[in-house]
């Protein structure tokens, strides 16, 4: 079956420093669209030092393009704080969409801050997998595929994801077909994908759960 994901806010940026010149404007254009929507999702006071993050990087790749290369280790290390800033933006974005139910909302949402919407727009969750919230346990849920039918041993490997399958956290892999995964992230949605390991060697393609807020 096909159920309607949350739309996914796209990193704009590359993790290496290549093109800085064009992702100091991407980055520009970022930061002025959250001061500027009104949504708040970032404080007054984070983006202005997201800023003069970007002023200082601007400035370190000013001088490895006018020939300093010895300030090129410099101007990575600029780089890194503010891709980590990008990355937190993204997040920040990524949680408050989440908690909006109509999907084309939550993309305006996303896109009004800055940021584009990801190719994947659908995900299709499997009826194969599912999870619930584990009674009486507070940020545990049970997670569940069907058992496949082959008389080979094999293992399930678990990943769960907060942002909608943007970033993956591994769980154990697990002997049998239902496990709980324990330790969550409150107040947060949640997605698991499994994947059936035959023999350690021969895995599945993953397969997806629904959604469910925790």
């Amino acid at each position: 079956m096909e159920q309607k994901y949350k739309p996914i806010a796209k990193l704009m940026i590359s993790k290496e420093p290549s093109h800085v010149g064009d992702a100091l404007i991407t980055l520009d254009r970022i930061i002025a669209k959250l001061g500027s929507s009104g949504d708040n999702v970032v404080t007054v006071t984070i983006l202005a030092g997201q800023t003069t993050n970007v002023e200082t990087l601007r400035g370190m790749q000013n001088l490895v393009a006018y020939g300093t290369p010895d300030d090129t280790l410099n101007r990575n290390l600029a780089w890194e704080v503010c891709f980590n800033d990008h990355v937190g933006d993204m997040m920040q974005v990524q949680m408050k969409a989440n908690n909006i139910t109509n999907y084309e909302e939550a993309a305006a949402f996303i896109i009004r801050n800055g940021f584009d919407i990801g190719a994947s727009k659908v995900r299709s969750a499997s009826p194969d997998i599912s999870i619930k919230q584990k009674p009486n346990f507070a940020q545990t849920i049970i997670a569940q595929v069907k058992a496949l039918k082959i008389t080979k041993k094999y293992a399930i490997d678990w990943e769960y994801s907060y942002d909608n399958g943007v970033t993956w956290f591994r769980s154990n892999s697990t002997a049998v077909c239902i496990r709980d995964i324990k330790n969550l992230t409150p107040l947060k949605a949640i997605i698991v994908r499994a994947r059936y390991n035959v023999g350690n060697d021969d895995p599945t393609d993953w397969i997806v759960s629904n959604s469910i807020n925790i």
